[in-house]
């Protein structure tokens, strides 16, 4: 009988425990703060926009394009 209980006792704990580990991790997760790193790349020649210059994170896949006038914006985390 006291086998039984501890058995069906940690059915529910184990699930109980994961359950807040992922309610405790995500928010964190998601809490991050998030830097935005704007310019733009022009012509060294003519000083004109260079719409669709691609524009990347050394070392990692991170980037975006320039838009017609030559802007481009990079939403990142800190240290990356």
């Amino acid at each position: 009988m006291c086998v039984q209980r501890i058995t069906n006792v940690g059915r529910l704990v184990i699930p109980v425990i994961l359950s807040c580990g992922l309610f405790f991790t995500v928010p964190h997760a998601s809490a991050q703060q998030v830097g935005n790193v704007t310019g733009a790349i022009v012509s060294s020649d003519t000083d004109q926009p260079l719409p669709g210059a691609n524009v990347t994170v050394v070392g990692s896949i991170r980037g975006a394009s320039t838009n017609i006038e030559g802007q481009y914006s990079l939403k990142l985390v800190p240290g990356t």
